[in-house]
């Protein structure tokens, strides 16, 4: 499994196949860059499929500290930059695909197109956000969500 480091994270990846444009293919929250084998092995016969472990998944490094989709980005950037993709075809599922979206909006010198697949939400009404950051606030503060208010997770 080869890996780059970029500002002290080891980041994991596979690269198959040869020709452009290449497809690089990003996991969504939880997953790995197993998530996209099949597609990897499909598009591989006709060009470079180049699949990744975002930080704090896989085999990828597990800084401490929020992983919010801009450092995901930055990664990815690296990524290409480092492999001399060109400009891929960036494959993102499910937070992928915002990851995606933003790498295409942050870095249009690096991006041919996008395909999202089963995207995250962009916009959720306001009820809904209220709800997942409280959730997201309780994982990151290391505890868990109850009908609006949080207790300590057991350690372990």
């Amino acid at each position: 499994m080869p890996t780059i480091t970029h500002n002290g994270v080891k980041l994991a990846y596979d690269s198959r196949g040869k020709g452009r444009p290449a497809f690089v293919f990003i996991h969504g929250w939880t997953c790995d860059r197993s998530f996209f084998a099949p597609q990897v092995k499909h598009f591989a016969r006709r060009h470079r499929a180049v699949s990744l472990d975002l930080r704090g998944h896989g085999q990828s490094d597990k800084p401490q500290g929020p992983y919010p989709i801009s450092a995901y980005v930055d990664d990815i950037a690296f990524l290409i930059g480092t492999l001399r993709l060109g400009k891929v075809v960036a494959v993102g599922h499910s937070m992928g695909g915002i990851t995606a979206l933003q790498l295409a909006a942050d870095h249009p010198d690096k991006v041919a197109a996008i395909v999202m697949v089963d995207p995250a939400p962009l916009v959720w009404p306001p009820e809904l956000k209220t709800g997942v950051d409280s959730i997201v606030g309780a994982i990151e503060g290391g505890t868990r969500s109850r009908a609006g208010s949080s207790s300590p997770t057991p350690s372990s």
